[in-house]
């Protein structure tokens, strides 16, 4: 109950952006539990553990390598734990955000890989998050996809990859309406619109 309370005062820190202290706190309190003891506030530890690395990364650049490399393995860490069939929702978010590290982690080493593995992380994602069932998820996985796919283009396979990007931007505007998101639905618009200028060079 103590490392519970632990965990939940430190959500305060992570939710109010402060990523650096919450990932301090974060450590010292893995100090009292490990995955045996209580699983499921160990990979929620890790999972929040990789959240926090990946977005210090994404705000300084100058450790990404390793902040990038340790993210991935706190969310395999929590996947060990998280397994679809009894934990579906924290499967299928802790697969999104593993990922965008993946993702992000592409933009400095071995793209073709990463962008590869966040495809497969986004598309275990999806198996849970529906359009019926969580449709705004969905919505920024759907994104998520598309804009992998429009990396992954730039390395191989341009024309196949760029329609693969288009099917994903669309699946993603199903939910997002410019009455009620317009700044998402702007960017997916112009993701589509560069995916489909991409296109016309291709002879």
């Amino acid at each position: 109950k103590k490392a519970e309370n632990e965990l939940d005062f430190v959500e305060g820190i992570f939710k109010n952006n402060d990523y650096s202290e919450a990932l301090k706190k974060y450590e010292k309190v893995s100090e009292e539990f490990t995955s045996t003891d209580c699983p499921s506030l160990f990979a929620r530890l890790r999972k929040r553990q990789g959240d926090c690395l990946s977005n210090i990364s994404e705000l300084n650049e100058v450790e990404y390598e390793n902040n990038y490399k340790n993210a991935i393995q706190y969310y395999k860490d929590a996947l060990k734990i998280y397994h679809k069939d009894i934990y579906p929702n924290e499967y299928a978010r802790t697969q999104n955000n593993l990922g965008l590290v993946y993702k992000k982690f592409s933009k400095f080493r071995d793209a073709p890989e990463n962008l590869q593995q966040a495809l497969d992380c986004f598309g275990n994602a999806l198996k849970y998050f529906t359009i019926d069932s969580f449709p705004e998820v969905f919505a920024s996985i759907s994104s998520n996809f598309g804009a992998t796919y429009t990396n992954l283009a730039e390395i191989r396979d341009k024309s196949t990859n760029l329609k693969e990007a288009l099917k994903h931007f669309q699946n993603a505007l199903l939910v997002i309406k410019v009455e009620e998101n317009p700044e998402d639905y702007s960017m997916i618009q112009m993701n589509c619109g560069g995916a489909y200028l991409q296109l016309s060079t291709i002879v």
